[in-house]
């Protein structure tokens, strides 16, 4: 394993994202998505730097040395300026959370929109400034209403 040390081959799928590696220690591609965290940020695990953290100044090898599961390496120093944790798994995964809910957010306004309940509201108020107590209650009418109508029609039924 240490004679292929360096050798891993990065892959792409065919939209040219990176998607899996190669290792030839083990003669196997390994995606992307099954090794350690840092692998899937932007600034993947350097074998060849001594630490990752962005801001190092230390020239001189040390023998405190850390290594996070994400992959990333560090002073112990620099895991400090960093208040022990991974900066760079830390910001990959804010994004991520961000870019997630914002798709939330969006699905549940569309959501919303296509059964006219923001429309109603529009007219007077301000879509971030609504009122999420008078939402709740007109969510709570419509699904009473519909239930009602069900019990309605489950009762002429028998």
């Amino acid at each position: 394993m240490y004679n292929t040390q360096g050798q891993a081959k990065a892959e792409h799928n065919a939209k040219g994202q990176l998607s899996s590696f190669y290792l030839p220690a083990f003669e196997k591609s390994i995606a992307l998505k099954l090794l350690p965290l840092g692998w899937n940020t932007n600034k993947h695990p350097n074998d060849n730097a001594e630490c990752d953290y962005s801001h190092c100044l230390i020239i001189q090898k040390q023998n405190e040395m850390l290594i996070q599961s994400c992959g990333h390496s560090f002073h112990k120093y620099c895991f400090d300026k960093m208040e022990n944790f991974c900066s760079i798994c830390r910001e990959f995964l804010e994004l991520g959370i961000q870019k997630n809910a914002s798709k939330f957010q969006q699905r549940v306004q569309s959501t919303l929109k296509k059964t006219n309940i923001l429309d109603m509201h529009n007219n007077t108020e301000d879509e971030e400034t609504f009122n999420k107590l008078n939402l709740q209650d007109e969510i709570n009418n419509q699904v009473e209403n519909k239930f009602e109508k069900l019990y309605t029609s489950w009762i002429e039924f028998e």
